[in-house]
C-alpha cells in the first residue's frame, strides 16, 4: 500500500493527534448518538404509522 502522505511519519501523526485525540473521540461519540437518535425516531415514526394505519383517516 502506497504512503498516502509522503514525508509524514507515524510519530508526526502522534504529535499532531496529541491535543486533538479527545476532541476527535468526542465528535465520534456525538455523531454515533445523533445517528442512534435518528434511527430511533425513524423506527418510532414507522411504528406509529403502522399502528395508526387502518384507524381513523384512510391511508393515501
Amino acid at each position: 500500500m502506497a504512503d498516502p502522505f509522503p514525508g509524514i511519519t507515524a510519530s508526526t501523526w502522534e504529535d499532531i493527534g496529541g491535543p486533538w485525540e479527545g476532541r476527535a473521540m468526542l465528535t465520534v461519540i456525538v455523531s454515533w448518538i445523533l445517528a442512534g437518535l435518528g434511527i430511533l425516531v425513524l423506527l418510532g415514526m414507522t411504528l406509529a404509522g403502522v399502528l395508526t394505519a387502518g384507524k381513523g383517516r384512510p391511508a393515501r
